[in-house]
């Protein structure tokens, strides 16, 4: 269990970040693109799929009598309907897998929407960086002609949302150095559906 890993006095994207560095370390691959759904695969976790129209992309179940295994929506309007989406549900889960088995929900809570934000967090900080690493997103913003240029590369690349390259960019170092402008435009390029007046 990777429990001890998480610092109860970080906050909870610190300790996502923490964790995901950690499962990319032991798994030697510190570069490039990782498969979640091939690590369920390697470590023998099975994958359910339901369609249901419900605002659940997910469960991970793991007990005394059970699992683990995780549960997939993959209804119309569910995250995983896409494989972008998919991948980083089931990197999400992965994370409440190593560390949240302790403190888990009873599902009609979770089907309810009361899933604990912190163990929320930690997971969506987890999945970004195990999918696109922070550094990587760096270096190749700091390699590129453009921002924009970067950003398509990074999304063609690691095979995530617009949404996760512009979090993980914002998050790098490379982040720290971009101008409200710069920000700005990344923000319009990671929402391509809004209309921009």
């Amino acid at each position: 269990e990777a429990s001890y890993l998480i610092d109860e006095n970080a906050l909870p994207y610190e300790q996502g970040y923490r964790l995901a560095i950690w499962v990319r370390e032991k798994l030697g691959c510190t570069e490039g693109a990782l498969e979640p759904e091939g690590l369920f695969d390697d470590l023998r976790i099975p994958i359910t799929e339901i369609r249901i129209e419900d605002s659940v992309d997910a469960i991970a179940a793991w007990g005394p009598n059970h699992g683990p295994g995780i549960v997939l929506n993959t209804g119309a309007e569910a995250r995983p309907s896409s494989a972008n989406g998919r991948r980083t549900t089931l990197a999400h889960e992965l994370c409440h897998l190593l560390v949240d088995r302790n403190g888990a929900l009873p599902l009609v809570e979770v089907l309810g929407g009361q899933a604990p934000k912190m163990a929320e967090q930690r997971a969506n900080a987890f999945a970004a960086e195990l999918l696109l690493p922070r550094d990587q997103a760096a270096q190749c913003c700091a390699a590129s002609d453009s921002l924009n240029e970067a950003a398509g590369t990074l999304e063609s690349q690691f095979r995530v949302s617009r949404e996760v390259v512009r979090h993980q960019i914002n998050n790098s170092s490379f982040g720290a150095r971009l101008t409200t402008p710069e920000r700005r435009a990344l923000e319009i390029w990671a929402t391509p559906h809004r209309l921009h007046i």
